[in-house]
């Protein structure tokens, strides 16, 4: 499955991938396992290796910082929220002309690539992912424990040392200086093209004290590094901070109050 390469060219001769059905068990199973290690997590030393593994290679992502993505991650990995999300997109049961997908995978939080990587194997495509350094350990982790789920799904997970124009589209995460070289070097193929974002909160001075800590987390979770933090704030011309600043104080580890 973890096969690794120097370019891609993935036009399978024959290639069978796996039915909606079998996706969304292969992926609710996922779920399931990172809600039990969640639990008890001594009871399940080979999420544990994985971790400490992604703590080792990159400092930024600190255990709370993992288990908290692992958290948010298994909660829509359910049977009945994946049949819904699925159903928004008319998705059939088996996808009959599959194409390759080359995802360039961003590493700035644990497991960002991981929604690309979802919706590439839930549609029925291939998924030809560039790791990002940052983050190379825990995607494989988990395209394997899908595949110990859903063998068949072994031919649509790929993973590569850079990108060709081979694909049939590509996905790409990056800066907004990479994005320039990504639109280029990817310009006659279908393409998504991500750059950098930043979230912004608008305050009016009447927010509770439960609405400031959550700003907080949002904040501070995954250090700021994510593009969803919150990094600009909108106020009325006078706000009085000292209420901010009292509940954003609560915020320990960068992920909870």
């Amino acid at each position: 499955m973890q096969r690794y390469e120097k370019g891609i060219d993935i036009k399978y001769p024959i290639f069978v991938p796996m039915k909606l059905t079998k996706a969304i068990g292969s992926f609710s199973a996922l779920g399931e396992g990172m809600r039990k290690y969640l639990a008890q997590p001594t009871d399940f030393p080979e999420w544990e290796k994985a971790v400490t593994a992604a703590q080792q290679q990159n400092q930024w992502f600190t255990r709370e910082n993992i288990l908290f993505a692992l958290s948010n991650i298994s909660s829509w990995l359910t049977k009945e929220a994946l049949q819904k999300w699925a159903s928004k997109y008319h998705l059939t049961e088996e996808n009959k002309n599959p194409v390759s997908i080359g995802v360039i995978m961003a590493g700035n939080i644990p497991l960002v690539g991981f929604h690309d990587m979802l919706c590439v194997l839930l549609t029925g495509n291939i998924l030809c992912a560039k790791l990002s350094h940052s983050d190379s350990v825990l995607i494989p982790f988990i395209a394997k424990k899908l595949i110990e789920t859903e063998p068949a799904g072994q031919d649509q997970i790929k993973f590569v040392d850079k990108l060709s124009t081979s694909s049939d589209a590509v996905i790409a995460t990056g800066s907004n200086n990479s994005a320039k070289h990504f639109e280029y070097y990817f310009k006659n193929i279908p393409h998504i093209i991500r750059k950098n974002r930043n979230g912004a909160a608008v305050l009016y001075g009447q927010e509770s004290d439960q609405e400031l800590s959550d700003l907080g987390t949002d904040i501070f979770s995954y250090f700021g590094l994510g593009c969803r933090n919150v990094s600009k704030l909108y106020v009325p011309q006078g706000y009085d901070f000292a209420n901010f600043f009292r509940n954003i104080e609560k915020i320990r580890g960068g992920n909870k109050p």
